[in-house]
This record gives structure tokens, C-alpha cells and sequence, in this order.
């Protein structure tokens, strides 16, 4: 009776631990992401890289941090880096066009590869063909729009 008293005990031990680092891991995140929100607007991007990377570290399957650490990374000039976790954001929500169009706008704006940029968009109109609005009013895209590059969008 005793050593189902003590495994009881144990289990709810664990089982308490496990709440505690999971508590633990949220409030971290929580600081994190608000310390990231927080630098971005004065324009802190080295601080802020590191702040989102705290974030993609304790929640790797976050999408929105991992999107915004691949888009300060692409500001900070770390392109290998940027593309690598837009990807990874992309590829974590293969039912959803965002990440996609996150990874389309880095090639077009950034690392200067419009065929990958194309490539990206095409297969975000293929995730959801609402994403054509999306496309079509991301003041980002405003210069790709204009280009041959989005004529080639609708060739295929």
C-alpha cells in the first residue's frame, strides 16, 4: 500500500513539475516576444534578432515570431539565415499561403531572385486563391507588381 502511496505521490510530483516548466517556458516566451514588439519599434533590430530568437528557441512551431526573426535577419543583411527560417515558417503551415508570401516578398525585395519570388507566390495562390488580394495589395510588392515578374505570376 505504501508503494502505491509513494508512486501516486511521485506521479502527481512529475506531473506538477511538468506544469510548472511548461508555465515557465510560456512566461519566458511571453517576455520574449514583447521585448522583440518592443525593439522593433525604436528600430533595435540587433536586439530584437536576439529577443526573436529566444522566441523560436522556447516555441519553435510559433510561426509569427519565426517570420519576423527571418525578416530581421533580412534587414540586418543575414540572408542565408533569414531565408533558412522563412522557409521553415512556410513549410510549418504547408495549408496556409502567409508563409509563402512572407518567403516571396524576402526573394523579391531582399535577396533579389524573382524566379524564386514567383515560384513562392505561385505556390501560396495554390495554398488559397484568396491570397491574390493579399498579392496584390502588399505595399511591399508595389515595385514587383509593375514588373514582368508578376505578369509571369499568371503564366503557366
Amino acid at each position: 500500500m505504501q508503494e502505491v502511496v509513494v508512486g501516486i505521490a511521485l506521479l502527481l510530483g512529475l506531473v506538477a513539475l511538468q506544469a510548472g516548466m511548461r508555465y515557465w517556458t510560456l512566461h519566458r516566451t511571453r517576455v520574449a516576444w514583447s521585448a522583440a514588439q518592443d525593439y522593433m519599434s525604436r528600430g533595435d533590430f540587433e536586439e530584437a534578432e536576439v529577443a526573436l530568437a529566444k522566441c523560436v528557441k522556447l516555441m519553435p512551431l510559433w510561426i509569427q515570431p519565426r517570420m519576423l526573426y527571418g525578416s530581421v535577419l533580412s534587414r540586418l543583411n543575414k540572408l542565408e539565415q533569414a531565408e533558412e527560417h522563412l522557409k521553415l515558417a512556410a513549410e510549418l503551415q504547408p495549408k496556409e499561403a502567409d508563409g509563402y508570401i512572407e518567403l516571396a516578398i524576402f526573394y523579391i525585395t531582399v535577396a533579389e531572385r524573382t524566379e524564386d519570388g514567383v515560384e513562392a507566390l505561385r505556390q501560396a495562390l495554390a495554398k488559397d486563391p484568396q491570397a491574390r488580394h493579399r498579392i496584390d495589395t502588399e505595399p511591399r510588392l508595389r515595385d514587383f507588381r509593375d514588373s514582368d515578374g508578376y505578369a509571369q505570376l499568371d503564366a503557366t
